[in-house]
């Protein structure tokens, strides 16, 4: 270990009979373990593919690929940076062709701290220079808010009709799990809510059943969760002035009433979306 870096690993080689330090990394935190020496790129060279677990204070893997650079004449890096995990890489031939893929898995599922996580897996694909990320694959979602959630970062990338798609599968899909005891009753009235204004904008045929759906099942939207009302007064809005923009300041307007209408979307851990009154409505 050294003083200030943490673990260091050094490659030595043997010049003139001595051995002399080649190669020298400091991930941070502790000791590198060596995770796989092969010729990962089936080129005729062995890599070498070493980690660290760095806690400050969440604890992650950090992980480099190494190998000799004869053109270089010294150890090159075949990482642009290392790679930050909550598990070390493992190495795989995922297509068949000879050549190690480096696969980081996803396995952490979140807790009542960190609320629900997704899992799944990354894949880092050799591209002739060095390991480049490729691919990312998560598993499908188990709870409702997770739906949610990526339907609100689509809405916030002007993705609309993928975000409409993924307020209705949250709507349509009873099996999808509650993270909050009350999520099946706040989380459907805020996708009806998040539906109906993008619906909206699209002027979507399916708009007005929407409406009336949100008027059925919430006869009397002060006693609903907030996005009832916020609803109804985005709605109101637009028919008055056929704005988006105003409409959603009716619905703004609500929400400042409803203090819960934020702090019901901020209850989901420290690495779930933070949500603020001018996120409640995207236009």
């Amino acid at each position: 270990n050294a003083p200030d870096e943490g673990g260091v690993l050094l490659i030595f080689g043997c010049i003139d009979g001595r051995y002399l330090a080649r190669y020298r990394a400091a991930l941070g935190g502790g000791a590198p373990e060596l995770l796989t020496i092969a010729d990962m790129t089936f080129n005729r060279r062995p890599e070498l593919l070493f980690a660290a677990q760095v806690c400050a204070p969440d604890c992650v893997t950090r992980a480099q690929v190494v190998t000799w650079s004869a053109e270089r004449g010294r150890f090159v890096n075949l990482l642009a940076s290392p790679i930050a995990s909550g598990n070390p890489p493992t190495t795989e031939d995922i297509d068949n062709d000879d050549v190690l893929e480096l696969i980081v898995r996803f396995t952490d599922a979140g807790d009542a701290s960190t609320g629900p996580q997704r899992t799944g897996y990354t894949v880092y694909d050799w591209n002739g220079i060095g390991y480049v990320q490729s691919v990312t694959q998560l598993d499908p979602p188990r709870f409702l808010i997770q739906v949610i959630h990526q339907a609100d970062a689509l809405l916030a990338d002007e993705n609309y009709d993928e975000a409409a798609a993924l307020y209705q599968l949250a709507l349509d899909t009873p099996s999808l799990a509650a993270w909050q005891n009350d999520d099946p009753q706040t989380l459907r009235a805020y996708a009806l809510y998040r539906l109906l204004t993008v619906q909206v904008f699209n002027a979507a045929p399916a708009r007005l059943q929407t409406h009336q759906t949100i008027l059925a099942e919430y006869p009397d939207p002060a006693t609903a969760p907030p996005y009832a009302a916020l609803a109804l007064a985005f709605w109101n809005g637009f028919q008055v002035t056929n704005n988006m923009r105003s409409a959603c300041g009716e619905a703004l307007n609500v929400a400042t009433q409803r203090q819960d209408a934020v702090g019901l979307l901020n209850r989901y851990g420290s690495r779930s979306p933070i949500y603020s009154l001018n996120d409640l409505c995207a236009f």
